[in-house]
């Protein structure tokens, strides 16, 4: 502990003021259990006029951060199920199904027998929405896969 903090006064890293232990938010993380910065200064910095200023000193930094975020987090998306209200339908009554035990949801693939993979139905036509095929999800994204000019496989020994 700092000389500062052993008679009851800590320096604010904001305000750089000596001020009372009891003018700091604690913070059990931090090796003198109080946060860095006094109340006050913690109370001007979350405020939106404390915002803005932050903003206006660091806006191309900020910029930055959040350009990279966004490519980061477009990256790592999946591409959002389809609005597509026949298909949506489909999946959900074929869902409503297996879940009543109308429909028996099958362990193995109907393609390549796979029983390690998660295994989908697959809607040759959303018109008949309990008419499906039961494939892995390889076999699956195969069906919907185009196929590649000069390549000569586009089959599973590919993908495993």
């Amino acid at each position: 502990m700092t000389e500062s903090v052993q008679h009851g006064l800590k320096r604010c890293a904001k305000c750089r003021q000596f001020l009372p232990e009891a003018a700091f938010w604690r913070d059990r993380s931090n090796s003198d259990g109080l946060v860095s910065r006094c109340r006050d200064c913690k109370r001007t910095a979350r405020t939106p006029e404390g915002n803005r200023k932050y903003y206006a000193r660091h806006r191309e930094a900020e910029r930055a951060r959040h350009r990279a975020r966004h490519r980061r987090d477009k990256a790592g998306k999946k591409r959002p199920p389809s609005a597509d209200p026949f298909k949506k339908r489909a999946r959900k009554k074929l869902k409503y199904a297996v879940a009543s035990g109308k429909i028996q949801k099958p362990s193995t693939c109907s393609q390549c027998g796979s029983t390690t993979e998660r295994i989908d139905g697959h809607h040759t036509d959303y018109s008949k929405p309990l008419d499906v095929q039961w494939l892995c999800t390889i076999c699956h994204g195969l069906t919907y896969r185009r196929p590649v000019p000069g390549r000569v496989g586009v089959g599973k020994e590919l993908l495993r």
